[in-house]
């Protein structure tokens, strides 16, 4: 009787675990909203994957984000550790220049949450990547462009003491001079013009900064102008970097986004028709928002056909989420502008992509972590 009851119990958690496994893999979460992404996903299963480690590292992280309430349980420690430090914090003059470690590599200055920055030993891991894209260079037809994003991994901004991470990497990639170019950070003033104070990300300055930066790159024509600008200070801010230590309601920023004619894409994500970003109107009436929220979350492809232009060229951006704000400005330049987020792709090869579609430019944007990416160049 003991052994059957044993049995039982045993069949019945291993019934309960499949059918959550099949719930999450039918009807995944698209947002991580504790992080302000977009939530990875499982990948079918395949024996090169399972081979080489890719299943295993996506399984990690494809739970992580679909198992309910899990990244909540993620904001546990930092939850207790920062109630329990909150009479600090509220002591804390925000606009006094102490440099104050706050946990999770992130540190308070001057109101704004800033990581800790890399090392210079922290470069040899991009080597082996830029070799590839070199390598991807060669064997495609495209124009080529690099736009590298300084940040606050790139120098401590009390003191400024800078790593030249984009002096490395340019100086190691296959590229004319004239196509490469780099958001200048050179002070703490430079950073706070650029960056929100709660997330990794850009304030809309910031966006449209990147976005004359790259039309001066690609020589494009017919700049978009800002018609107006809107600042929200009534709606909660998620910011990634406060919400990573529990603080989001602690503390705040106002956000502020451009707005702009554009045309009227017709835009496919994933290979199904949608919709990209919350327009003004909309977030008026939301009761948080956030860099993901305003400007769209990360997927795998994003791909904008503009039947408003003269032009017939096309652009592939490949990027993470620093993209997301200025993916629709560009794409007024171009009949076709395709968005590939290495994270949630699988078996992806970007040779074959630029090739098969006849790709006129590429554009690689981003800070130094997209250099230590596990994309498929084409080898």
């Amino acid at each position: 009787m003991y052994k059957k009851s044993n049995i039982f119990y045993i069949s019945l958690f291993i019934v309960f675990f499949i059918v959550i496994g099949l719930f999450l893999i039918i009807s995944p979460n698209d947002t991580n909203t504790i992080q302000n992404r977009g939530s990875y996903k499982y990948n079918k299963f395949t024996i090169k994957d399972f081979l080489n480690g890719d299943m295993q590292s996506n399984m990690e992280d494809a739970t992580s984000d679909q198992l309910p309430l899990y990244n909540y349980f993620q904001l546990l420690y930092p939850t207790i550790k920062n109630n329990i430090n909150s009479s600090y914090i509220d002591a804390c003059n925000l606009d006094r220049d102490s440099y104050s470690d706050m946990g999770n590599g992130l540190n308070l200055y001057k109101s704004y949450l800033v990581y800790n920055p890399i090392t210079y030993n922290d470069l040899n891991n991009y080597n082996e990547e830029i070799d590839k894209i070199n390598r991807f260079n060669e064997e495609t037809n495209a124009n080529y462009y690099v736009y590298y994003v300084n940040s606050d991994q790139n120098a401590r901004l009390d003191k400024f003491n800078k790593v030249d991470v984009e002096t490395y990497i340019r100086d190691r990639l296959s590229i004319p001079s004239n196509h490469f170019k780099s958001l200048k950070i050179n002070s703490f003033e430079d950073y706070s013009k650029y960056f929100l104070k709660l997330d990794h990300h850009f304030t809309n300055k910031g966006v449209y900064q990147v976005y004359s930066d790259l039309y001066e790159l690609l020589e494009l024509n017919n700049k978009i102008e800002i018609k107006d600008t809107v600042c929200f200070n009534k709606n909660k801010v998620y910011g990634s970097k406060s919400k990573s230590l529990a603080l989001e309601n602690k503390l705040v920023e106002e956000m502020c986004v451009d707005d702009f004619d554009l045309p009227t894409y017709k835009i496919l994500i994933n290979g199904e028709d949608s919709s990209y970003g919350t327009s003004i109107n909309d977030l008026k009436n939301l009761d948080y928002i956030s860099y993901a929220t305003i400007y769209g979350s990360d997927y795998a492809e994003i791909i904008y056909e503009n039947n408003e232009t003269l032009s017939d060229k096309s652009i592939l951006i490949y990027s993470n989420s620093y993209s997301n704000g200025i993916n629709k400005l560009i794409a007024s330049h171009y009949k076709y502008t395709y968005i590939i987020d290495g994270r949630h792709t699988n078996g992806f090869n970007m040779r074959d992509y630029v090739n098969n579609n006849k790709i006129d430019d590429v554009l690689i944007l981003s800070s130094n972590i997209l250099f230590n990416d596990n994309l498929e160049w084409g080898d």
